[in-house]
Formats: structure tokens, sequence, C-alpha cells
């Protein structure tokens, strides 16, 4: 853990056995989740570095984020399932499998009323977080696997990166492809995607190395980073 002003290192937390694949801080206060290829989910407390709960899967947890509550986790795995926690008491809530590969990434939106997965089979399933009915299944035009995904501030609109490098993004509301960014295959696949506050700005990161920034409304290339 850094001091974001100055970058000086606040804390190291030792546990994992192998790679993290995800962390995410708490919404509300100084927890994070980590997710690791040794198979386990932990919570953290990032002021005194201890570890809190550690949820040990079967299969490789890819993803992980809190709803914006803070009250639950979720998590995305190597078998397609996605599964809820209570970060209080890291108690199981729920799991349920609706992808046919592994699910790469994993966001409530902002209100907490969906989560949205992505995944190696090519789509994303957008579902409602209460009942895990599934609202809308976003496909890319080939089976691409979807390593990123981000809600927009307003939580109309949902963008995604995948194994092509097009960066696209769907209206949530009917489950159409609203635009897309991009040349498929030119700078690598995308593994990172960010909404800015305004929601006007989408930063993506790829895998030749560079960070892009792209102006939702025109289409345009802002910054190459």
């Amino acid at each position: 853990i850094y001091d974001s002003t100055t970058l000086e290192k606040l804390q190291t937390l030792v546990g994992h056995e192998l790679g993290i694949t995800s962390v995410i801080w708490h919404p509300l206060d100084d927890r994070i989740a980590s997710a690791s290829l040794d198979k386990t989910l932990r919570i953290w407390d990032g002021a005194t570095a201890e570890s809190q709960h550690t949820l040990g899967e079967k299969v490789f947890t890819g993803s992980v984020d809190f709803n914006p509550t803070g009250r639950e986790i979720a998590a995305g795995h190597r078998d397609g399932t996605v599964t809820i926690w209570k970060a209080k008491t890291g108690e199981p809530v729920r799991t349920t499998k609706k992808h046919k590969g592994q699910v790469d990434s994993i966001a409530w939106n902002k209100n907490g009323s969906s989560i949205a997965s992505g995944s190696s089979d090519g789509t994303v399933r957008i579902m409602n977080s209460e009942t895990w009915e599934v609202l809308h299944i976003l496909k890319n035009p080939v089976e691409w696997p979807v390593f990123s995904l981000d809600w927009s501030p307003n939580d109309l609109h949902l963008a995604t990166g995948s194994f092509d490098g097009v960066l696209r993004i769907w209206n949530v509301q009917d489950g159409t492809l609203w635009k897309h960014f991009g040349t498929p295959h030119r700078n690598g696949q995308i593994g990172a995607v960010a909404w800015n506050p305004k929601g006007t700005l989408l930063v993506a990161g790829y895998g030749n190395g560079d960070l892009c920034t792209w102006d939702v409304i025109t289409g345009e290339k802002d910054q190459i980073l």
C-alpha cells in the first residue's frame, strides 16, 4: 500500500502464496479484497495489514469487486461461476453459473442493483444482483474473451475491453452496442478500462503497453500515455 501523494510504501500485505489477480478497496473504509492464483480470496485491514478472512476456493479467482455499500463481495472464477460473500464475516451468500468460460472481469453498478461479468466465452452477462436474473447478454462479434469492464458514472453504459483490442460501449437499458473504438489487433488486448468521473472519457490499457484515452462523444483518441 502506497501513499497516493508521496508514493511512500505504507504497508505490505503478506499471505497469498501465488500471484495476485485482482485487488480492490472497500468503498467506505480501509478494508481491501484480493484474489490470487493460490485459489483464495482475502479480506485485509489496510491500516494494520492484518488478514481478516481467507475465503478458500476450489478454482482460481480472476476478479473481485465490493458492492457500493461494501457489505458484499462478488468474485468471478475459472469454472464460469460467480460467488457472493458477506464482507464482514466472509460467509458465502450465493453462487451462480451463467458463463460457459472463465469469468475474467466483474463489477457492480453504482447503485448495487446489477452485476456485470465478462468471460472468456466472449460474452458479458448483466444480472439482477438480488434475483440473479440475466437482464442482458452482450456478445462480441467473435468469441474474444472480455478481460475488463467498467460501468459509466450514471449506470447507463458499460465499457468493455477484449482480446481483440476493441473498446466497446454498450447501452445497458437494452443491451445493444452503442459505440466501439480502435482497430482490431493493432495494439494488443485490452486488459483494463475505466471511465472518468464525468463520463466523458475512457482510458484503456493495451497489451503493447499503451494507455489510451478516448473521447466518448467524438470517438477521438485524445492521448497515448
